[in-house]
């Protein structure tokens, strides 16, 4: 390619392949065999910094050596172009780039470079993770709603039985909503359910799993440790749901009936099994209690 722009029945324009490259909109940067960079053009220095003579990897990653799965690298030994999203921090911030990569051929068919594209699609990258997030979170609570809690249940079980570590299930029902709806309306009943979950969220920690599943149906998965077991923690979310009441001025008290199952890495039951059995203890307790 030249660099003669031609219109029919006008003179040639003579056009700079540097603003050539820079009117494409994206990232460009050629790097040797050696992963050494030769060129940069004007927006792929404002994304990624101006790093021409250096090596790539220890310019973007700090590394001594190529990091594994690099994609260009790949495109030296297979000849193709590959393509990636990689997510980076900067300016703390979180940031998405698309990168494609490309072999650079020379008469003989031989490998002498590599041209890599980059495009910013942090914007586009987080639509999509705020799209997901909505498919997993409940919209009045803000906490996982059924199909969250099964998604991420599945990962913490697979975690749990790679370290051999023992997990608490929490099944737990918010009491008398049905009354407060019939009562007072949907609203406030939409209100006890948001300060139930608010408590929820208070009482156990932000690496556990807290799920509204149904209506009144919420459940709670956390890894057990040696500082809390499930007595403790039964006591402990009960204890802050009558704090409440007693600060708040509502004509009806907030009540949750619980019931806890426990994992263990050497058994072999499921999350839903798991869920049976807290749900058998919760029962119990609901029905020990007085009615609203």
């Amino acid at each position: 390619m030249n660099d003669d722009a031609r219109t029919e029945g006008q003179p040639a324009i003579k056009i700079p392949m540097q603003n050539i490259i820079d009117a494409v909109g994206d990232g460009i940067s050629i790097q040797d065999t050696q992963f050494r960079i030769l060129y940069q053009n004007r927006i792929h220095k404002a994304l990624m910094g101006d790093h021409i003579g250096e090596y790539c990897y220890k310019a973007y990653e700090r590394r001594e050596q190529v990091c594994e799965g690099c994609h260009l690298a790949q495109s030296f030994r297979d000849g193709k172009i590959h393509r990636t999203v990689q997510r980076r921090v900067k300016d703390k911030g979180k940031f998405y780039f698309e990168i494609i990569s490309s072999p650079v051929k020379d008469e003989k068919g031989d490998i002498i470079a590599g041209i890599e594209s980059v495009r910013d699609v942090t914007e586009r990258r987080l639509i999509e993770e705020k799209l997901h997030d909505m498919t997993m979170r409940d919209d009045l609570t803000g906490l996982y709603n059924r199909r969250g809690f099964f998604a991420m249940a599945d990962q913490q079980l697979k975690f749990a039985k790679r370290i051999n570590k023992r997990m608490l299930v929490f099944s737990a029902d918010l009491d008398n909503l049905k009354v407060i709806n019939d009562t007072l309306g949907h609203k406030e009943g939409d209100s006890a359910l948001i300060e139930a979950a608010n408590i929820m969220k208070e009482t156990f920690r932000e690496s556990d799993i807290v799920a509204r599943i149904g209506g009144d149906e919420f459940v709670i998965l956390q890894l057990e440790d040696h500082v809390n077991n499930s007595e403790m923690l039964a006591q402990r979310l009960q204890n802050n749901f009558s704090r409440h009441n007693a600060q708040c001025d509502k004509p009806y008290e907030l009540s949750i009936s619980t019931g806890i199952s426990h994992y263990d890495p050497a058994s072999l039951f499921s999350i839903d099994e798991l869920l049976v059995q807290a749900d058998k203890e919760m029962y119990e307790q609901k029905k020990l209690k007085r009615t609203f």
